[in-house]
């Protein structure tokens, strides 16, 4: 409120506001979700659908890798395994941990991201397949062994540009020595931490999910003609490379090709 200069008059002061209405919760989100790249959006279907039992709508067992069902015929399994979990929080432990791996690799291109993950998966499968007698009884659901994977593969990735090469090592000598351990013992790091709701966690397929990811690693460095693109990395001639960094000679070589 304040007073005319001449009249002397109060004058009433209305500030004035104009709200703009921001869209709804539910609008933003279903706009992030429609945002999301291809592949990404078909794990999420995936995972929404073969987790339905835990709304308390059907049962998971259809879903999940069984040998003796798999030989019957019933080869969807094979695809619908990984994402069927046992209890919410196996979900968010095992789901999580594969959502932010996957989407932070540097491999940008989605027909090899979704290659190298199909590698992690498949072999930590196989792993378990092999070596593991219990599978035949309680099968094998969850993404944990592909998640092993993508971490191994991820730090591969970072031991490639110099400044992250110490992190990349360490990172990759955690996972590795953790899932022979695992594979050694037959029990999972932190086991007692999970009180059952992770059900009888098959350790063999860590260790064969991060083979799986050296393999898919090695294959992408060496054999692809232009590897992955490095976010931050700036680009040296080959030739003027130290003679003894072969990955990276190798690297730059192929991309001078493309």
């Amino acid at each position: 409120m304040e007073t005319h200069p001449r009249k002397g008059m109060l004058i009433m002061e209305t500030p004035w506001t104009h709200e703009i209405p921001e869209p709804s919760s539910c609008a933003g989100i279903w706009r992030r979700i429609a945002s999301l790249p291809g592949e990404l959006l078909v794990f999420l279907i995936l995972i929404a659908a073969m987790n339905l039992h835990l709304l308390g709508i059907g049962t998971g067992h259809p879903w999940i890798y069984l040998p003796d069902a798999v030989h019957s015929g019933e080869w969807w399994r094979l695809v619908t395994h990984p994402f069927v979990h046992v209890s919410w929080y196996h979900l968010a432990l095992d789901a999580g941990a594969f959502w932010l791996l996957y989407k932070n690799l540097d491999e940008k291109r989605a027909f090899r991201k979704l290659l190298i993950a199909i590698v992690c998966g498949g072999a930590g499968l196989l792993g378990a397949v092999l070596f593991s007698a219990d599978i035949a009884k309680t099968g094998l659901c969850g993404l944990s062994g592909t998640a092993h994977g993508l971490m191994a593969y991820a730090g591969l990735e970072m031991t490639l540009p110099r400044r992250s090469r110490r992190v990349g090592l360490v990172t990759f000598l955690l996972v590795f020595v953790k899932s022979v351990y695992e594979a050694a013992t037959g029990t999972v790091v932190f086991d007692f931490m999970h009180m059952g709701l992770c059900g009888s966690p098959l350790a063999i397929c860590h260790l064969g999910g991060v083979i799986g990811g050296v393999v898919a690693f090695g294959f992408t460095l060496l054999k692809i003609p232009g590897r992955i693109e490095l976010s931050g990395t700036s680009m040296v001639h080959p030739c003027k490379l130290p003679k003894h960094n072969i990955a990276q000679r190798v690297y730059e070589t192929r991309r001078c090709r493309q």
